[in-house]
């Protein structure tokens, strides 16, 4: 028995169609869920804050639904604004410019997690004291 699933994303265009295969004496199996461990530093969280310029690697891993996966394909990162963030086939993402969006990591069978970018300006205060002391926050 086969079925067939089509998803799409109106905000990033695009489709995913995914078709499973119903064999329940099989060797393997297909994920049920993408977890995301880490983006940068920050465990177990959907959502991430950068300054304009920035650069943070995502950390996700398939979670299995009974069977070991066999993997052709590695998990995919996709961008809804590659103006604001952009995303490598790593999963590691790059702030462009201020803005918000969205980044879906995906498996090989089509499920997904979705992280929340918010990107801000990067400013720099500096300012000068009396006895030429010069001093640079962010």
């Amino acid at each position: 028995r086969i079925s067939y699933n089509r998803t799409c994303n109106l905000f990033a265009q695009f489709c995913v169609q995914t078709f499973r295969i119903n064999n329940k004496g099989g060797k393997y199996g297909v994920a049920k869920a993408v977890s995301i461990i880490k983006i940068g530093n920050k465990k177990n969280d959907t959502e991430v804050t950068l300054k304009k310029g920035k650069t943070a690697q995502i950390t996700a891993i398939e979670i299995k639904k009974d069977k070991k996966i066999k993997h052709h394909r590695n998990l995919c990162y996709e961008s809804s604004n590659t103006k604001v963030v952009t995303v490598t086939s790593d999963g590691v993402i790059k702030a462009m410019r201020k803005g918000n969006c969205k980044i879906w990591v995906y498996a090989q069978n089509g499920v997904y997690k979705v992280i929340t970018v918010t990107v801000k300006n990067f400013y720099v205060r500096i300012s000068f004291t009396a006895d030429a002391h010069i001093f640079m926050t962010t």
